[in-house]
């Protein structure tokens, strides 16, 4: 477009101080025009580079500031010396950057920087730019991609600016970059706009192409302007620039009042109606109120036959596809599609934009989509365009953002999806909810490529997509909502739910992506998890020799053992029961993530603990908290512990009848009071083994004979409810969404959250015959001992024993004083056991146990703690076999046990599994 009469507006872009500026003006005014001007006539120590026009894609402002920055360089590099000290430069600054915690993307940034930059100067620079992008980049940023091409952050944003001051620096110049067309942006991308403004470094000027044409873009300039930014308004032309235009045109007709009646001195409007008088055509008769759409179509009836067929084959795409696909869908070749575009250009169906790409301009677009072509027109078209689409695809790694930006024109008619694959109905008619259930899932699922794997168990899903910005409402009748659509598919066994995606095609996931762009703003993130890791966990774990990783929050004890596993595949058991590791719990940036590492050293998990305890503050600036840290052990827990006090405390003695009178509700509560009880004997190891991190709840059916159904809760206190989920109208076993329904039907609250639940058989009489204490501590003792199958047994050697016996002695008399404190057993069993003397002999096995040892333990009551431990050799231990049998009176007064294995009586002394304990140094025998 030609460039007449805007003197005022370049003297106040020429002379603003402000790091800020907003072109702003009704579409077709001239501000883009206006813009490459600016851009192209730098003044002072400015660099004249391209404007850079904004998508409607996530992303948008850093990508579109990136792709500036690498213009900027351009011009600065202009031989070999002067691109390799750039380039040295730039790899120390990205290096730098990316070394502080939370600036890890720095380094992709400076990738896509230099990527950009190598295709601008040619292939005699790929090489040394390849160097460099390999010297900056590391393995685990792979991941970091993701968040820089699928999302909008203010931080992937702040990043870029910090990259523009290292430019201004390098370049020794101030540097103004320019961007159109930000009407198009996101809500996202405008928010962030709206920050930068505040956050501009000091040598850098940002000018914006605003077009305020709907009422919802004159909000976000007059939002610009209270964050700092200077408005420029670009209004009509005069009539004397008009004349100035018609004369160098050499046309005398029509009058300049005339021309200005019909264009509302609009230049866009000037241009296309001076083109159309110097082809002949008459626009005098033209309406004001309509000379748009009548100068469009005087436009369009110029046109071939082929190039409106062509326009109407390509109105669908708002931005501009490759010509490798265009060529594909026109069925034509690249020579007869050029010259095609010629004709398009040569009457101003298509401009030329910043970036020298020939494509609709978007007010001319809508008017052939929505006003030229009929209803009949647009579905052959899409129906057209979506079958080379999907075709075309096959062969693509990515999906392009110019076939997403297309679909939120085609969603909006529902005309046109009478046509379309049923599955676009389907994305049309999702709810907000549903489309951030379904944005949560592919999150989680990061898209995998083997389609067997890609699902997440519905839980972890449910409690994620809570917590999304995108998510306002109850995310299980979401879910529900999706499996109508058959967009995901939940299975349940139980308790166990998980859910998967199940997309019909590549285009359905083009539609969504659509969806979400105008809902959301963004897309899925791939590798989000992997993302996180290496931004905020990675640089904490020196050391660490293999790290499982996920978002949500399973207990502490299931990421140990899924770590464990993952390192099995890796090393042989018994090396991988040597390493320490670690499990954790945390939330990042809203979502849930947990984290188990493995070490090769014990010190280097303590250090990596320490590291995190000491970065826990920084971290919560950060918008990141630790939940929970178990630092998992190389030796086993003490997993029989609860068994044993039951035993030395007589608790398990108790006769039945003090236990059937009870209701059932009121046997659920004596089982939560000892699962609490036991939780506060335990220190932090036993309970993230056990999975007791929080309290328990339980919640039970009262309509039931035979049986009942029980619902094990996880929450901040303890808590036994009745509930009736028939009145509720829940189906369990048969809903695969039944536990996470009782959340909205008012039995679980906002802090708990359903572990499992399960149908209790038997009748009441039944039932009341069992000892709930006896089957709480059953329950514990079983999770301790799944936990221990991941860790290496005790190693004690006989010298040990003897104090470690004495040590776990004092802890079960504390622990008994509990228990009778708490009521579950007396004060002169506590007094008999602190009382009782123990003597422990160990002899050698005969040959058959393999060189083993025997055990014999040694009890009677006495006025102290006395133990002692004696290790015998084969004849004194016969010796004492003799005296055994004769009844001496050296055992007058003693009750015995004898072991098999000098290990298992040690074991049980200890609170230990039979073969959790190994004695470790042999005695000789004499």
């Amino acid at each position: 477009m030609k460039f007449y009469g805007r003197e005022a507006e370049l003297r106040q872009l020429s002379v603003s101080q402000r790091r800020c500026i907003v072109v702003h003006g009704d579409s077709g005014i001239g501000k883009s025009t206006l813009l490459r001007h600016v851009a192209m006539n730098a003044a002072g120590r400015q660099v004249p580079i391209n404007v850079a026009n904004l998508q409607r894609a996530p992303g948008a402002i850093h990508h579109a500031l990136i792709a500036q920055l690498a213009s900027v360089l351009e011009v600065h590099v202009q031989s070999r010396p002067a691109i390799d000290d750039t380039l040295q430069l730039l790899k120390a600054a990205a290096l730098r950057l990316g070394a502080v915690g939370g600036k890890e993307l720095a380094r992709v940034v400076a990738e896509e920087l230099l990527n950009l930059l190598k295709a601008k100067l040619g292939p005699d620079f790929g090489e040394p730019i390849g160097k460099v992008i390999t010297e900056i980049l590391r393995s685990e940023d792979e991941s970091l991609r993701g968040k820089l091409e699928n999302a909008s952050e203010i931080g992937t944003a702040e990043v870029v600016l910090a990259f523009a001051e290292e430019v201004t620096n390098i370049t020794q110049t101030d540097m103004r970059l320019v961007l159109d067309r930000a009407e198009r942006l996101t809500d996202a991308d405008r928010s962030i706009l709206l920050d930068l403004i505040e956050l501009l470094p000091q040598k850098v000027q940002v000018i914006v192409g605003l077009s305020t044409s709907k009422q919802s873009d004159v909000q976000f300039l007059s939002d610009m302007i209270l964050s700092g930014a200077e408005a420029v308004a670009v209004e009509a032309l005069p009539v004397q620039v008009i004349q100035e235009w018609l004369n160098e045109a050499g046309l005398t007709r029509p009058s300049v009042d005339i021309l200005r009646r019909v264009t509302a001195g609009y230049p866009f409007f000037l241009e296309q109606a001076i083109s159309l008088v110097s082809a002949g055509q008459n626009v005098e008769d033209l309406s004001p109120g309509a000379a748009f759409q009548e100068l469009m179509r005087l436009s369009w009836n110029t046109l071939s036959p082929l190039a409106k067929t062509v326009g109407r084959k390509l109105a669908l795409f708002r931005d501009c596809p490759p010509d490798s696909f265009i060529v594909k869908l026109l069925d034509m070749d690249q020579l007869a599609w050029s010259a095609v575009r010629d004709e398009l250009e040569l009457t101003h169906i298509f401009i030329r934009d910043a970036a020298e790409s020939s494509w609709f301009h978007d007010r001319r677009r809508d008017m052939i989509w929505k006003t030229l072509m009929v209803t009949s027109d647009r579905a052959e078209a899409a129906s057209t365009a979506l079958n080379r689409l999907s075709s075309w695809l096959e062969s693509e790694r990515d999906i392009p953002s110019w076939a997403i930006a297309s679909m939120p024109d085609l969603l909006a008619q529902p005309s046109l999806l009478q046509n379309l694959p049923q599955s676009f109905v389907k994305v049309t008619e999702l709810s907000t909810a549903g489309l951030a259930v379904l944005l949560g899932l592919l999150e989680l699922t990061e898209r995998s490529e083997n389609p067997e794997s890609a699902f997440v168990e519905t839980a972890t899903l449910l409690t994620y997509v809570s917590r999304l910005a995108e998510m306002e409402s109850d995310p299980v009748g979401a879910l529900e909502e999706l499996q109508t659509a058959k967009f995901v598919y939940t299975h349940s066994e139980g308790s166990q739910s998980i859910t998967t995606t199940t997309l019909p095609d590549v285009l359905t996931y083009i539609a969504i992506l659509g969806r979400m762009t105008t809902d959301f703003g963004r897309w899925p993130v791939p590798r989000l998890a992997s993302q996180l890791f290496n931004q905020y966990f990675s640089p904490l774990l020196k050391g660490f020799t293999l790290a499982n990783f996920g978002l949500g929050s399973p207990a502490l004890a299931t990421v140990a053992g899924e770590t464990q596993k993952a390192a099995e595949h890796k090393a042989s058991l018994h090396d991988t029961l040597s390493m320490p590791s670690l499990a954790l719990t945390a939330d990042l940036e809203g979502r849930t993530f947990y984290l188990g590492a493995i070490f090769s050293a014990e010190e280097d998990r303590n250090d990596a603990i320490a590291r995190l305890s000491e970065a826990a503050q920084a971290l919560g600036r950060a918008n990141i908290t630790l939940n929970h840290v178990l630092s998992v052990p190389t030796r086993r827990l003490r997993s029989q512990r609860f068994k044993r006090l039951l035993r030395l405390g007589k608790v398990d003695t108790l006769p039945a009848e003090s236990y059937n009178a009870l209701t059932d509700i009121e046997r659920a509560g004596v089982r939560l009071s000892v699962t609490e009880l036991a939780r506060g004997m335990m220190n932090d190891q036993e309970r993230g083994g056990s999975g007791l991190e929080r309290s328990r709840g339980i919640l039970i059916d009262v309509e039931s004979s035979s049986s009942y159904l029980e619902v094990h809760l996880i929450g901040d206190s303890p808590r036994a409810a009745e509930i009736n989920i028939r009145q509720a109208k829940l189906t369990p076993f048969k809903d695969p969404l039944f536990m996470f329904k009782l959340r909205g039907a008012g039995f679980v609250q906002a802090s708990e959250q359903v572990e499992s639940f399960h149908e209790s058989l038997g009748s009441p009489a039944n039932r009341q015959n069992r000892n709930p204490v006896e089957e709480t501590v059953d329950d514990i003792t079983k999770r301790l001992e799944k936990f221990n199958r991941l860790l290496s047994p005790v190693l004690i050697s006989f010298d040990e024993i003897e104090d470690r016996v004495r040590e776990s002695r004092q802890e079960v008399i504390e622990d008994l004083k509990s228990l009778a404190i708490a009521g579950y057993c007396s004060v002169e069993h506590v007094s008999s056991v602190e009382n009782e003397e123990l003597r422990i002999l160990i002899s050698p096995a005969d040959a058959p146990w393999n060189g083993g040892y025997h055990g014999i333990l040694l009890r009677r009551p006495g006025n102290g703690d006395a133990i002692t431990v004696n290790v015998l050799t084969q004849s004194e231990a016969k010796v004492f076999n003799e005296l055994e049998e004769t009844e001496s009176p050296r055992l007058e007064g003693w009750r015995q046990a004898t072991y098999a294995f000098a290990d298992d009586l040690v074991a049980e002394l200890l609170g230990y599994k039979y073969g959790d304990v190994h004695i470790l140094v042999q005695h000789k025998d004499n």
